[in-house]
């Protein structure tokens, strides 16, 4: 099997990472626009013994030699995908990858969705990966089995500068997964007045703010209320937490830990008696896996015809949400330069 790596920043090298462990794939080829980024992801991955595997080229280089990847991964920035798509597709590979965000705005995406559905020879996926990680699996089924969680659950996140345009779609998509919800709606929510400076270079930035979100099923029922604060002005990453009807569960991702305090399910108290019959709180490891671990996984269940990343239109909802919300900002309108 033959990999093609687009964009070989930060997210690109995690990729070749995890492709290179997998035994079925023999060839990867890493491209981008930019000469230094090339050589700098070359000096990386030189120093793993698979890297026999790789090759190394300019974009313009790599279409010019009509080559057949069996499977493309877009890990560059998310403007113009689209064009990307189209010089992609006359390589005829059998599946993409393709990084979240979609686009910079909702346009884009639905823009990239459509070109797709014209393509159908050409599965396509979009890399929400938290859905991969087996802590939030067991967190599901969880929410799904304990008693204590019968009924609408209420969702809070408090953290830093993981940007909404970067990050702000795990949350929405991740919790849509974990509620197994048919409908994401915003409620109300804000954008900070701060810009997030990117790493990236000046042409890119991000967004802070809270939002209230709303998770239904087709009966218009409320599975859960998120409210999300993903701030502009503090370094910290923040504990998420979700309170059901007799329970509370608290997730330390930085610290890796899962706390529980539950209800004895056995308990007859009315619901006024809050805090009545707890049992003592639990701690569980919460293990948060590495990016190229992942892709590993992705790539191993795709080889054995398994679908484990929702196809690019499944994703529309949770990004027409993420653009609603961004649409609040008092300084960017209907473009984000996101990445």
């Amino acid at each position: 099997m033959k990999v093609l790596v687009i964009g070989c920043g930060r997210m690109g090298i995690r990729h070749c990472l995890g492709a290179m462990k997998v035994s079925r794939v023999d060839k990867i080829m890493v491209v981008d626009i930019n000469e230094a980024a090339l050589k700098n992801a070359s000096e990386q991955l030189s120093l793993k013994e698979e890297f026999y595997k790789f090759s190394f080229y300019l974009m313009d280089d790599y279409f010019k030699l009509n080559d057949c990847p069996d499977i493309v991964i877009i890990a560059s920035t998310a403007g113009s995908r689209i064009d990307t798509c189209e010089s992609i597709i006359k390589l005829n590979p059998r599946y993409i990858l393709i990084e979240k965000p979609l686009g910079q705005s909702f346009d884009q995406v639905n823009e990239l969705v459509a070109y797709f559905e014209k393509h159908k020879q050409i599965k396509a996926f979009v890399n929400l990966n938290t859905r991969l990680y087996p802590a939030y699996n067991k967190l599901k089924n969880d929410l799904n089995s304990f008693p204590q969680f019968n009924g609408k659950k209420i969702i809070s996140i408090n953290t830093g500068t993981v940007g909404i345009g970067a990050n702000g779609i795990h949350y929405i998509d991740l919790l849509k997964y974990l509620l197994d919800a048919d409908k994401v709606e915003l409620v109300t929510g804000e954008i900070d007045d701060e810009i997030i400076q990117s790493g990236r270079g000046s042409a890119f930035c991000d967004f802070g703010g809270w939002a209230v979100i709303d998770y239904k099923n087709n009966s218009n029922e409320i599975l859960g209320r998120a409210h999300l604060l993903l701030g502009s002005q503090s370094t910290a990453l923040g504990p998420w937490e979700i309170v059901g009807t007799n329970g509370r569960i608290l997730i330390d991702e930085f610290e890796q830990t899962r706390f529980n305090k539950l209800r004895k399910p056995e308990s007859d108290l009315p619901i006024q008696r809050y805090a009545g019959d707890y049992m003592p709180i639990t701690s569980e490891e919460f293990l948060v896996p590495f990016l190229n671990d992942l892709t590993f996984m992705w790539l191993e269940e795709l080889l054995n015809g398994n679908y484990i990343l929702p196809e690019l239109k499944e994703s529309l909802k949770v990004h027409e949400v993420l653009f609603n919300w961004l649409a609040l900002s008092k300084t960017h309108k209907k473009n984000y330069p996101i990445t």
